[in-house]
């Protein structure tokens, strides 16, 4: 019991949600937009190949099970209750990542925080959406997986998630083309800062050197 945190926070850091400074303290981490895209466009990397495991064996209870997830999405779209349907939406999804089987699939899945990144963004790519385009590809996915068509279930999922991330960049200003510039750019940025830092201290431990001289020479 008294070993759980500590593992709990080295689990933490390994996925990147927190920071610990050496002599210092652990801070959650502030993720920035490039990093909230990064984590949302991972879901058109998995999802459309755990589409396409998941048809092979898809059975009736996992058709049902999706149909009823929908069915709540709905619900949950009419009430305009977001927080509910970001969480049903991911429900949905991890359902069928769950029944591809592929457990390093799964578990890069989770490591990606997809979950979180709906509420931290407002639940932009749900408010801007058409409901209706959604549930009609969210069908299309289910139709595929129970026709066991894994090239179609590949298509459907590949086609509904890159929907999804297309009203991501136009909320956060940016597109996944451009990440490898900006990432750059902020390399650049950080680097810059940290040469002004080091040169500011320079001239600050410069001037305390010049003044004890001068002290000592009195």
């Amino acid at each position: 019991q008294t070993c759980a945190l500590p593992i709990s926070l080295v689990r933490l850091e390994s996925e990147g949600l927190v920071r610990r400074v050496p002599n210092s303290a652990t801070f959650v981490e502030d993720f920035s937009p490039l990093d909230f895209l990064e984590m949302y466009s991972m879901r058109l990397a998995l999802e459309p190949l755990a589409a396409r495991l998941s048809a092979s064996e898809a059975g009736a209870p996992l058709i049902a099970r999706l149909h009823r997830i929908c069915e709540q999405m709905t619900q949950h779209t009419k009430a305009e209750d977001w927080a509910k349907l970001d969480r049903t939406d991911y429900q949905f999804h991890y359902t069928i990542l769950k029944a591809s089987q592929h457990q390093r699939l799964i578990r890069s899945y989770e490591n990606c925080h997809i979950a979180v990144t709906g509420f931290r963004e407002g639940y932009a790519h749900l408010r801007a959406s058409s409901p209706d385009a959604t549930a009609r590809e969210h069908l299309r996915i289910i139709d595929a997986l129970e026709r066991r068509d894994p090239a179609r279930a590949e298509i459907a999922s590949h086609d509904h998630v890159h929907h999804s991330l297309r009203m991501i960049e136009k909320h956060l200003g940016i597109r996944l083309q451009d990440l490898s510039r900006l990432r750059n750019l902020e390399t650049e940025l950080h680097d810059s800062k940290a040469s002004i830092g080091i040169h500011t201290k320079a001239k600050r431990l410069n001037k305390r050197a010049a003044t004890s001289l001068t002290l000592t020479t009195r």
